[in-house]
């Protein structure tokens, strides 16, 4: 998808990477986020407010676990941080 105009949201615009990945997205008032994904594909920093400068922007990290099945492991912003643990089972 590139474009979409929606008569309540207006005319949004979407671009995507060569492996068709959401990379950036505008909105109808000209608000920019812009994603981007590690080597696994999994989604890694959303700027927020991208069209600002850098120290007025919104930047939101993922990171994975790289120990147990590279899961999701923490997701930080300057409101938050959420850490998600995974209750490990042992079969005895």
């Amino acid at each position: 998808k590139e474009l979409m105009d929606d008569p309540d949201k207006g005319k949004w615009t979407y671009k995507h990477d060569a492996l068709n990945r959401l990379i950036s997205q505008t909105d109808a008032k000209g608000q920019i986020t812009k994603l981007q994904y590690d080597k696994l594909d999994r989604l890694r920093k959303r700027i927020d407010d991208a069209h600002k400068p850098p120290q007025q922007q919104e930047v939101t990290t993922w990171l994975y676990d790289k120990s147990y099945k590279g899961l999701l492991d923490k997701v930080t912003s300057a409101q938050t941080t959420r850490s998600h643990h995974v209750a490990l089972r042992q079969k005895l």
